[in-house]
């Protein structure tokens, strides 16, 4: 369950890094940064803790990953930021959401795309 887990925060962060034009050389930086903190969300719910707080300190291991990639690697901060946020936010959503309510919103979704 644990190896799903980082798989999916790991390519949602460096997906929403594609949609965002972030830098070919910085994808893999910005899914490091969405999965180390989606990790530390998930292992904190697993022991007991509230959402909140688990996803503070999931953020603040983004900012702090972010500002060192940003760094390192001589890239704005912006771009390792918000795709590191992305999976503490939408995956939550994601996960708390029933199963035939994400079904109607995807078909609903590509109903919509079609038609424009």
């Amino acid at each position: 369950m644990l190896f799903a887990q980082l798989m999916t925060s790991f390519i949602a962060a460096s997906g929403f890094g594609i949609l965002f034009n972030a830098p070919r050389q910085a994808l893999i930086q910005c899914g490091l940064a969405g999965m180390f903190g989606w990790i530390v969300y998930y292992i904190l719910v697993d022991q007991g803790m509230d959402t909140v707080p688990a996803t503070i300190f999931g953020s603040m291991l983004v900012a702090v990953l972010s500002h060192l990639c940003a760094r390192l690697y001589k890239t704005p901060i912006i771009i390792f930021n918000v795709s590191g946020i992305i999976p503490l936010v939408l995956m939550e959503a994601l996960l708390m959401m029933p199963c035939e309510n994400l079904l109607k919103m995807i078909i609903l979704a590509l109903f919509n795309f079609q038609q424009k």
